[in-house]
């Protein structure tokens, strides 16, 4: 039954739930489980699953754009909201394929009060665009991150 915790759909491993936004990733760790699958009521278009270990949460929001943007200009128009959220931005760098077009930009963030590291990294396909924030507590961000690094390393479009 596809509703069970063990039906293969619910498998992160099996990357089954991801392909229903249109990427799938060919890397997840056991250790590494399915937490939530959600869609937000407000705009269809905006669907979030996340996947969570020990102490650091990989989060996977889906948003569809209504025309062609430029993802670093996607990127940047929020840069500023960080700061009122209670972030800033300790780096920023775009990822470039052969033609020497921007494919996804890898944001890293901290939180002001030194509790949480955050790394974002934004993929896009035509007007699709894929956010996936790892996250973890400062004290273990540095070890996670390398599965962060290793799981967003598999990403690609179906």
């Amino acid at each position: 039954h596809p509703t069970t915790s063990s039906s293969i759909v619910n498998q992160p491993s099996s990357s089954i739930v991801f392909s229903q936004l249109g990427f799938k990733l060919n890397y997840i760790p056991s250790h590494w489980v399915l937490t939530e699958n959600t869609t937000s009521e407000n705009n269809s278009s905006q669907k979030q699953i996340d996947l969570k270990n020990q102490t650091s949460r990989i989060s996977f929001n889906y948003d569809e754009t209504k025309t062609n943007v430029d993802l670093e200009t996607y990127v940047r128009r929020f840069l500023r909201d960080y700061n009122q959220f209670g972030f800033e931005v300790a780096g920023l760098q775009s990822i470039k394929n052969s033609s020497n077009k921007v494919t996804s930009v890898v944001l890293d963030i901290n939180q002001k009060n030194q509790k949480t590291k955050s790394r974002q990294v934004f993929f896009q396909n035509g007007k699709k665009i894929v956010t996936a924030t790892c996250i973890d507590d400062v004290d273990t961000f540095d070890k996670s991150t390398k599965d962060c690094n290793k799981i967003l390393g598999s990403f690609y479009w179906n």
